[in-house]
């Protein structure tokens, strides 16, 4: 499957499917997760979706999320909880599921996988404080931007950069130099 993505493109990729299929495997998890990620990466999403809603695994979210298919993504996201799908998200979806929020300025369901997040735990995870902060900034919500900066547990160049950029999007760029000359403590 690896090869059928990178080297012998969507043709050979949709035949290497079919014989998966016509032997049974496409049930087995790890086959599954590489179908979805070949369909994702050659954009056959809704190939790819159909795979995720039989396995009800993960994968498809971060190919959705690459192709920038915010509205499929949070679709994943309503779906799983409407059904109560047991699989528990990654961090890696809750990162996705995050920058969709973002970028559909979306603050309702940003605001419930950040609860979400925290109850699993997994707020004190750089990357995912990083996406908190971008989400928000891309909501508009600095007050919990400047917020959710101040308590996570590790600022790196990443979300000081999230933090930055957007309170210069949003015009307070006499506050970017306040919170640089803060930052710099």
């Amino acid at each position: 499957l690896k090869t059928s993505r990178c080297i012998l493109g969507v043709e050979k990729g949709q035949d290497v499917h079919n014989t998966i299929c016509k032997h049974g495997l496409e049930h087995d998890l790890v086959i599954s997760n590489m179908l979805i990620v070949m369909n994702a990466k050659f954009g056959l999403l809704d190939i790819a979706q159909v795979v995720f809603l039989h396995v009800s695994d993960r994968s498809v979210v971060l190919g959705y999320t690459e192709f920038h298919n915010c509205d499929t993504v949070l679709d994943c996201y309503k779906y799983k909880k409407m059904q109560h799908v047991r699989i528990s998200p990654s961090i890696i979806n809750y990162i996705c599921y995050l920058r969709s929020c973002g970028t559909k300025i979306s603050i309702n369901y940003g605001q419930e996988v950040h609860m979400e997040v925290v109850m699993k735990g997994f707020e004190k995870d750089h990357l995912i404080g990083s996406t908190f902060i971008d989400m928000y900034v891309k909501c508009g919500c600095l007050a919990t931007t400047q917020k959710t900066f101040s308590t996570i547990m590790v600022s790196d160049i990443v979300s000081c950069n999230a933090f930055i950029r957007g309170y210069i999007d949003h015009g307070y760029v006499k506050e970017v130099f306040i919170i640089f000359e803060q930052l710099q403590d």
